[in-house]
């Protein structure tokens, strides 16, 4: 057996440690097969995916039996009733968006539309590929036409949504417990339906396109760079890459727990840099625990 069928991951929605076998698999842009950043039973239960709608009624057909169904999973798994409005009120918006959309018959074409439903973020995509004889889909071409995600919530909001106090939420902010949250003009927003992250550091991985400002003093190497992966080592350890897709410039640092929280704070107030969805294990991540720490 190929031994890295035996990797534990930690699904960061569920919050269970699962082997690698109980995940999918992604393709990258860069080609890579990666796992997908859901255990399978999470993507199941909370997520909605469906493709080969030729004309716009039967879009919305499918997406009706979707939301459907997604209300009745809530309904019985969520206890939450403030939490359970929340949601059927998302989904109704997305379909509303779906009916006012204009959205070409595409019966007599290659093309086809597809939809997913998941906590962060809807939409609908047009799509087109070859059939190949064994049955695999080549040279696809994918364009999303329409999109859109949770409401934005103040610590308050979070809060009184989740049924939580304001205090829990705003510790799990400052030890980087949720994933999502990030500061505008001095307010923490958090994604309605984020989860505060629980027992083990989940590995993260964060990048930006765009010239970040507004970096404090400590940190202002940051500006040479667009990527950031951060490996949990354990004792208390994290092994951190910046790097720069452009320039391949690398960097190589540890740091301790509240060195790491210190970091990671900088990177989530700031709005120009995203905290990206990926698997809490990369094909990389045992090169970056044996790389040389940067001088």
């Amino acid at each position: 057996m190929n031994s890295s069928s035996n990797k534990i991951i930690i699904c960061p929605k569920c919050g269970e440690e699962k082997p690698i076998s109980e995940f999918g698999y992604r393709r990258d842009k860069g080609g890579k097969i990666r796992p997908q950043g859901w255990c399978k039973e999470c993507r199941r239960k909370f997520a909605s995916f469906k493709s080969m709608f030729k004309d716009k009624e039967s879009l919305i057909k499918g997406i009706e039996e979707s939301i459907e169904e997604l209300n009745n999973i809530t309904l019985s798994d969520v206890k939450n009733e403030r939490l359970v409005e929340e949601y059927s009120m998302y989904l109704d918006k997305f379909l509303k968006k779906v009916q006012l959309q204009e959205l070409p018959d595409f019966t007599n074409s290659s093309w086809s539309y597809s939809f997913y439903i998941e906590d962060k973020g809807c939409g609908v995509c047009m799509e087109s590929g070859t059939v190949m004889d064994d049955g695999r889909i080549a040279n696809i071409s994918s364009y999303r036409i329409v999109h859109i995600e949770p409401r934005n919530l103040t610590v308050t909001e979070y809060a009184a949504l989740h049924g939580i106090s304001e205090d829990k939420v705003n510790e799990a902010i400052s030890k980087c417990r949720i994933r999502k949250a990030v500061m505008h003009l001095n307010t923490w927003y958090i994604p309605a339906f984020e989860t505060i992250d629980s027992g083990e550091y989940i590995n993260s991985y964060y990048r930006w396109d765009e010239s970040v400002e507004a970096i404090s003093e400590e940190f202002a190497f940051i500006s040479r760079f667009n990527r950031v992966r951060i490996l949990n080592v354990g004792n208390g350890k994290y092994r951190v890459r910046f790097s720069n897709k452009k320039s391949d410039a690398v960097l190589i640092k540890e740091y301790d727990e509240n060195e790491r929280i210190k970091l990671e704070l900088e990177l989530i107030k700031n709005p120009l840099i995203v905290r990206c969805s990926v698997p809490s294990i990369s094909p990389d991540d045992e090169k970056l625990r044996n790389a040389v720490i940067s001088a």
